[in-house]
């Protein structure tokens, strides 16, 4: 089992489910699952901004997917979990839209390399 394997089993299994879970509590959602939305999202700012730093001149997909990591998805993330109880409805259909795609494109890869 190679890394990007790993990542997309991570991704199927549990990131997804959790955003998923988000998106139907919506505002409703426990103070808890906030938190864990704002230091996610705190993670893979910090965790894809490395990526970015230190792989400088990588202009792969690799290096696209952690900008859009960087600059939609972790921002997206801290947002709805620091105004929770307040959120706009629209921000959980962002967040909705990114799990689905997610789901998607990690689980293709994953039928693609078992195949």
């Amino acid at each position: 089992m190679n890394i990007q394997n790993l990542v997309s089993i991570i991704h199927v299994f549990i990131i997804v489910p959790f955003l998923l879970y988000c998106v139907s509590k919506g505002n409703s959602m426990s103070v808890y699952v906030k938190y864990a939305l704002l230091l996610t999202g705190a993670y893979v700012m910090v965790f894809h901004g490395y990526k970015i730093l230190t792989n400088s001149l990588n202009l792969s997909v690799i290096r696209i997917i952690n900008w859009i990591h960087l600059v939609i998805i972790g921002p997206l993330l801290v947002y709805i979990g620091y105004t929770a109880p307040n959120t706009r409805a629209n921000y959980f259909d962002y967040l909705g839209i990114i799990a689905y795609a997610a789901l998607i494109y990690h689980g293709y890869y994953l039928v693609k390399s078992y195949m």
